[in-house]
């Protein structure tokens, strides 16, 4: 018998007009959105779908390393009334924390369009803050163009 995470995933992989998904490991599957992973799991309380989206890693030196995590602060900030997704770290105490952008999906909504639309979410913030965390695109003190991110921008592929 199918769990609730695996019924989910195959309704969104024929909504996407995607083949049957293929479980490697247990409640996980990866999905591929434009090119970058966004793995999808079970949550622990098993009553959602995490989504996680890894944008990359904080820079070495300690004082750009400060200015990231301030940039990600304010960014979450900008980005609250908009978004449900929102940026964290990942192994905080290592040399270099990763920073993630994670969603999540009530299987009580019961509503594929929505679970499709937070995959978008957290693969266009995944984005945005991996292009910044690379540097390719210039960190300003203006955060507001990521409050008016178009959510229609998201192409997904299979």
């Amino acid at each position: 018998m199918k769990s609730q995470f695996e019924t989910t995933i195959a309704d969104l992989w024929r909504a996407l007009g995607m083949a049957p998904p293929r479980f490697a490991a247990e409640n996980r599957i990866v999905l591929q959105v434009d090119g970058d992973a966004v793995v999808l799991r079970e949550a622990p309380d098993a009553q959602h779908v995490l989504i996680v989206g890894r944008a990359g890693e904080l820079a070495r030196e300690a004082q750009r390393s400060a200015e990231q995590v301030s940039d990600i602060l304010r960014a979450n900030l900008a980005n609250a009334s908009g978004f449900s997704a929102c940026v964290s770290l990942e192994n905080a105490d290592s040399e270099t924390p990763e920073v993630v952008v994670q969603g999540r999906y009530a299987y009580r909504d019961r509503n594929i369009e929505k679970l499709a639309a937070q995959i978008q979410e957290v693969a266009h913030l995944r984005g945005i803050h991996g292009a910044r965390l690379s540097g390719v695109v210039r960190t300003s003190n203006s955060l507001s163009h990521l409050a008016d991110i178009d959510s229609e921008a998201t192409i997904f592929r299979p």
